[in-house]
């Protein structure tokens, strides 16, 4: 294509110059919101020149206050609070003068859960998914709290229930359903707290994908086709907390959330709230996604029951979106001890997106652009981090007319309103604008005095770059008088090494980068399949070999140079329960055909066994072996499981040191974690940590693969109850009283049984 013409376009900056009639507190709000509160405010004051109906946005932001009435006043629906913190509904329109109330500490509005998956399904026999993990036989999560924060789930799947058929899910709460009025939880969506709404409802209401319904079966799923397939904590109790990871929910027309908040807008107004004005459609969710967990843990509270939380969702670190409300309440649910949040790492050390630079270091660099396709033009973020004053600089060839031109575009920080520089537009064949540059540009100071600047980038389709070219990409030079950070967007802004990279830094996700949290990465045992169609193949790319960590797995450190992930997990080519709702659809596309391993009816319905790879996958391995240790011992905490890891964890690569920014801790092993947290390492020092299998029938225990060998068993005090010899394997036992035993098979292994 030949670009018939060049002209600048005049972009609007945004860092904190309000279009409405009060500005607002900047330095109270999270980056995200002043984002999406500068975007309204432009939409506001562009509608009002056009003289058109200006429509209001619903948010569900958390907001730090010095009570519950301060909010109430400014016409803000509260949910609930852990601390003073609070979960509220509002519309766009009252945060500016939220923001100026001096009893309001923090707006903080929350980003979509993107889930950690890769997309093409795969398989792996079920023998395999745990040829890494070693389950402890004694221990099968009974009385244990599994919640999965997720989404697209099948609540009838057979994974989830007993064996008589009954679910052995407590509740399911989809927050997205639009019907709180009438089934909802707080006046939001739906909760299924009963076996006769599970069954009515079928699934989440963002039925489009498994990744919910895998998850779940992975750390928690029953025994199916007669044992073949099973989760780890398969006799636990299982919560289903719908996140909106599909990005893809429908709400009804009837705006439930709207209603709650036209009450409390016209009380607190004076009758000025008009209904037809909230756009639920566009409200963001994440602080309902957070209520949901806080439900969860409050739950298992008032049951007595410790509880096990699987976040196979997060976002990018940045310095300009600080999540800072959301970790103080993870931290705050997580104070109880049997309260344990496990999160995936990940899947993003394939982008090279991260640079640190010191004072007056030239940052030269080539910047890669990947949309949606090739034709997507939507604005990605390039983040800029520094207590100095800078420029960056963009410059790309272009065809103009019958000659290649190079074109560049600059922001300078000291001039931020010089906006002829800031984005070129290059027009087509009809005159359609196609714009290069910094579509807008925004700002947030942070607490220790630097500047964080969040800089859209933007690039015409892949059809105006010179002929030949594949990718589109642009040279990046960026010049500052102080150290910066430089850093672009998972999977749509990269440095030179561009997508495809082995284990960038700084690529953990987050919730994963808290403390608070378990961060779990993907290890790969198999990398190949054989799936329902006789066909070998693979999930997806893997550029290491098997018994390491998979290429792609978020990798540390922090941003604040904190050593992630924590631990890592099988997550390559894992087995798990397909959605049969996306089944019934017959929404499956061709990848996900090809990875189906099995299908089987129950009352005219098909179900299925599907395989993905993803730290989503690992995560789930990590928490059902949590739930495990928890039933083992209730009173568990993050310092003591970190403290099993250390002591216990597979180091899959001895070439390095322990804990480290690849595989933390190393790669979890829950028979021998599980005797750390017993204490029974130290109780019966002489038990080995290599786990033999057995089985228990009635008093005769047989030793899988052994034959004639010295059989000693211990209570767990660490006393000798019995020191005999197997005769082909099987051992009699004497009758003991009930509980848990340590078996030890000469110096071969060791397990633990239930009697």
């Amino acid at each position: 294509m030949k670009n018939k013409m060049l002209c600048t376009l005049a972009v609007l900056l945004f860092i904190g110059q309000a279009a409405l009639a009060q500005q607002a507190d900047y330095g109270k709000l999270s980056g995200l919101m002043i984002t999406k509160l500068n975007e309204y405010e432009n939409h506001v004051a562009q509608a009002r020149l056009a003289k058109k109906v200006v429509k209001d946005v619903l948010l569900m932001p958390l907001v730090k206050a010095d009570s519950e009435e301060t909010l109430t006043r400014q016409g803000v629906h509260v949910f609930d609070h852990v601390g003073n913190i609070y979960f509220t509904a509002m519309p766009m329109s009252r945060v500016a003068e939220l923001s100026n109330d001096e009893g309001v500490a923090r707006i903080e509005l929350l980003e979509t859960p993107k889930p950690m998956m890769d997309q093409t399904p795969g398989i792996v026999g079920v023998s395999d998914i745990y040829n890494a993990v070693s389950l402890p036989q004694a221990y099968t999560g009974k009385g244990v709290l599994v919640g999965i924060s997720d989404g697209m789930f099948d609540y009838t799947h057979p994974m989830f229930q007993n064996a008589n058929g009954t679910t052995r899910i407590r509740w399911a709460w989809d927050m997205y359903t639009g019907r709180g009025t009438k089934e909802g939880y707080l006046g939001i969506g739906s909760l299924y707290d009963t076996p006769e709404k599970l069954a009515k409802a079928r699934g989440s209401i963002d039925s489009v994908g498994i990744h919910g319904t895998h998850v779940a079966g992975i750390a928690a799923g029953s025994p199916v086709l007669n044992g073949k397939y099973r989760g780890i904590a398969y006799e636990s109790d299982i919560a289903l907390i719908t996140a909106d990871v599909s990005n893809n929910v429908y709400v009804d027309e009837n705006t439930t959330l709207g209603n709650l908040l036209y009450a409390d807008v016209e009380r607190a107004k004076g009758g000025n709230a008009e209904i037809a004005n909230y756009v639920e459609r566009d409200y963001y969710g994440g602080a309902a996604c957070l209520l949901g967990i806080k439900r969860f843990f409050d739950y298992a509270t008032q049951q007595g029951m410790p509880a096990v939380l699987n976040c196979s969702w997060g976002n990018s670190e940045t310095y300009y979106n600080d999540f800072s409300l959301l970790e103080e309440v993870f931290n705050e649910l997580t104070k109880v001890p049997g309260h344990i949040i496990v999160s995936s790492s990940g899947n993003d050390s394939d982008t090279d997106y991260y640079r640190a630079k010191k004072a007056n270091e030239t940052l030269s660099e080539t910047l890669n652009y990947m949309g949606a396709s090739d034709t997507d033009e939507s604005p990605y973020s390039l983040y800029i981090t520094t207590k100095g004053n800078f420029k960056v600089f963009l410059s790309a060839t272009f065809p103009i007319g019958e000659k290649n031109e190079g074109l560049a575009v600059m922001f300078d920080s000291q001039t931020p309103n010089d906006k002829d520089s800031h984005v070129l537009s290059l027009l087509d064949d009809d005159y359609t604008p196609h714009y290069f540059g910094f579509k807008a540009v925004y700002l947030r100071d942070l607490k220790d005095g630097r500047k964080a600047y969040r800089l859209d980038v933007t690039m015409p389709q892949l059809s105006f770059f010179p002929q030949g070219t594949t990718t589109r990409k642009a040279d990046l030079m960026v010049i500052c008088d102080q150290d910066y950070v430089v850093n672009g967007s998972f999977s749509h802004i990269s440095f030179s090494r561009g997508f495809g990279t082995n284990l960038a830094d700084h690529t953990v996700s987050i919730p994963a980068t808290y403390d608070c949290v378990l961060a779990v990465g993907a290890t790969n045992h198999r990398s190949n399949y054989v799936n329902q169609a006789g066909a070998s193949t693979s999930t997806t790319y893997n550029n290491f070999r098997e018994g390491l960590i998979v290429s792609w797995s978020g990798t540390g450190p922090t941003f604040d140079g904190r050593t992630k992930p924590d631990v890592c997990a099988p997550g390559f080519n894992i087995i798990s329960a397909d959605n049969s709702n996306l089944i019934k659809s017959f929404a499956i596309g061709k990848g996900h055909q090809n990875g189906i391993v099995e299908q089987w009816q129950v009352n005219g319905r098909t179900y299925g066994m599907s395989a993905v790879s993803g730290t989503s996958m690992a995560a789930p391995v990590v928490s059902g072996i949590v739930a495990l240790w928890l039933q083992a011992k209730p009173t568990l905490t993050l310092t003591e499981i970190k403290d099993a890891l250390a002591a216990t964890a597979k180091h899959l690569d001895p070439e390095i040191t322990y804990p480290n920014n690849i595989f933390g801790y190393g790669e979890i092993d829950a028979y021998a974690g599980l005797l750390k947290i017993l204490n029974i390492d130290t109780a019966i020092p002489e038990l080995p940590r290599q786990q033999v299998q057995v089985s228990l029938n009635g008093q005769t225990l047989r030793i899988e693969g052994q034959g004639d060998a010295l059989v000693t068993i211990y209570n767990l005090k660490g006393q000798q109850m019995l020191n005999t010899h197997a005769t082909d394997g099987t051992v009699l036992l004497p009758n003991l009283p009930n509980g848990v035993y340590a078996v030890k098979v000469g110096n071969q292994g060791s397990t633990l049984i239930r009697l």
